[in-house]
């Protein structure tokens, strides 16, 4: 890991209705577009990674507005990237699109990790 990295991570938001950034796909767009060989292996990605901050969230499914579907927002990293850890709960329920870049990040990085490396 890059020092540059550990300074200026690159945030994924995931979508408009979870980030709240104007300039994200709104989650219509990507649901079932994400093309993962292991969705559970990247939710579990999304999970596990260093915590930054924890924010209270009323638990709400931002797909279908239903109470109790997710947890807090908590922003996670990895050292390249951040993300907030409820991504985890679209991935595996809608099949969201991820970045490409970060999907085979993801990809490569669980690969190394399952191989011992």
């Amino acid at each position: 890991m890059s020092a540059h990295n550990l300074n200026h991570p690159i945030h994924i938001g995931g979508f408009r209705e979870l980030s709240l950034i104007e300039t994200d796909p709104p989650v219509s767009g990507i649901i079932g577009r994400g093309t993962y060989a292991n969705p559970e292996r990247v939710a579990r990605y999304l999970r596990q990674h260093q915590l930054l901050a924890v924010a209270p969230d009323l638990p709400t499914d931002r797909v279908t507005g239903e109470l109790g579907k997710e947890g807090n927002a908590e922003l996670r990293t990895d050292g390249k990237y951040t993300w907030d850890s409820r991504l985890a709960y679209y991935v595996e329920t809608y099949g969201i699109a991820l970045p490409e870049e970060f999907a085979r990040h993801v990809q490569l990085r669980t690969e190394r990790d399952l191989r011992g490396l």
